[in-house]
């Protein structure tokens, strides 16, 4: 549903972003092309391996604005997806890669050729490892999870992040003794989220004049900088490791990560010139290091999970007062999952609350990514029919912020490997929140196949 790991520059402010959009580029096939080249001779690296298996999905997806009066902003979506997937073992090395082609007929800056997922693993008695181009999820809460950083987000659409897992190019070992493991990765190479480009409904309306007092409005003029530079190279690597296990009916982890928050503050040079205001937007990324404790267990017949993270930003010395505060976050929740409730119904519940306790003296509001969801309340209802007629309903409601968001869904799934669903997003709330100030309810249709 939605996922909110980090964060964006903060709304008092909303002086721009540097903008972050996907071409389907020239460099971009290439790296497609040869994703797909590695995938399909994986099996001619491993001889002995038996018969790799080709799989994957094809999905058209199509989303229509109630109200789009902005011929700036790209509305909608008209967009197909094939997914090739080849995977193959053999006793203690297997092998997964996936390549997607997307073309989106409405907005043409969302087509791409993009190798998802890339990576070899060996299993041993005592250990695994993995190598490649990879997701990982950690956490135990299902929907906010304040742990689960070690993969940034294509956050293009904020409503839309389920399947925007950006998988990172990593070293992955997992060992286990008795009911505990170690498990650490190595990320050799920075990984940037993706942000909402300016045609995007998502893009903040930035303010075209400066009121000074004694003084008119004074117009604005925006510069975009190029960012601060992340070296591409072994300069610029993370690593994150955590210790799990069982401790009687408690199952969890112990967190920590070292790097960098993958979606950038913007940092603002402001110069009065004349009869103009000229501001300069750098893009700069700030070092982060995370602390944090996940566990889930068993309670009355309904399963009890939390999590919290202590994530401390190390912020350039120029740092606006706004810009990486150190912050406490944390999610508590239940899921209850209960048999025949309708007929042959089955309903899962699930509820959260969330909150968070920001270092600083200023308030810092909504628009901040990091900060969307301060003191909120998330309830999620799935009923099941027959495992084919499947009603949803998320929303989650901030007491802080005083926004909300409102997802229900029916999705049917006939006979085979073909699904049907559709969903609307609904928002609203305080005007100078997140979801409050933007007018980007809609409706969203998917079909989908899986080979």
């Amino acid at each position: 549903m939605i996922l909110v790991i980090n964060c964006l520059p903060d709304a008092h402010w909303k002086l721009g972003y540097k903008i972050i959009i996907m071409k389907y580029s020239i460099r971009e096939i290439r790296r497609g092309l040869t994703g797909l080249l590695l995938i399909f001779t994986l099996p001619a690296a491993a001889q002995n391996m038996n018969t790799p298996l080709i799989s994957g999905f094809t999905e058209i997806d199509h989303i229509s604005y109630f109200n789009h009066d902005d011929s700036t902003k790209t509305y909608g979506r008209n967009q197909g997806i094939l997914q090739l997937e080849l995977s193959g073992s053999d006793k203690n090395i297997s092998y997964f890669g996936a390549i997607e082609f997307r073309n989106d007929i409405s907005n043409p800056d969302r087509n791409r050729i993009w190798t998802d997922e890339l990576y070899i693993s060996y299993k041993a008695k005592n250990y695994d490892l993995h190598l490649g181009k990879k997701i990982y999820t950690w956490g135990s809460t299902d929907f906010f999870s304040p742990v689960n950083i070690v993969n940034p987000i294509d956050y293009s659409d904020l409503l839309d992040t389920d399947n925007e897992t950006i998988r990172v190019y990593s070293a992955n070992i997992k060992y286990y003794w008795n009911n505990f493991y170690l498990d650490a990765v190595f990320m050799p190479v920075f990984q940037p989220t993706v942000i909402p480009p300016a045609n995007s409904p998502w893009y903040p309306e930035l303010p075209t004049s400066l009121y000074v007092e004694g003084e008119q409005h004074i117009p604005i003029r925006y510069t975009s900088m190029s960012s601060e530079p992340i070296e591409n190279d072994i300069r610029s690597s993370q690593f994150a490791v955590r210790l799990g296990g069982s401790a009687g009916s408690i199952d969890f982890n112990l967190n920590y990560f070292k790097g960098y928050d993958d979606i950038p503050f913007f940092h603002k040079n402001m110069q009065l010139t004349s009869d103009t205001m000229n501001i300069a937007i750098t893009e700069k990324y700030h070092k982060l290091s995370m602390i944090g404790i996940d566990f889930s267990t068993v309670v009355g017949g309904m399963v009890l999970k939390g999590e919290y993270a202590y994530n401390n930003q190390e912020a350039p010395a120029d740092q606006d007062w706004y810009m990486g505060s150190s912050y406490h976050y944390a999610v508590i929740g239940i899921d209850k999952n209960v048999s025949d409730i309708v007929g042959e119904a089955d309903l899962f519940f699930t509820m959260q609350y969330i909150y968070q306790h920001i270092n600083t003296d200023y308030e810092v509001n909504s628009f901040n990514y990091n900060h969307i969801f301060q003191n909120a309340l998330m309830t999620n209802f799935d009923l099941a029919f027959n495992q084919r007629l499947k009603l949803e309903a998320t929303s989650v409601y901030d007491f802080k912020e005083e926004h909300y968001v409102i997802i229900p869904e029916i999705s049917y799934k006939p006979e085979g490997s073909l699904i049907f669903q559709l969903k609307t997003y609904l928002t609203g709330g305080n005007s100078q929140s997140l979801y409050g100030s933007y007018d980007n309810n809609r409706i969203q249709f998917m079909a989908k196949y899986h080979f």
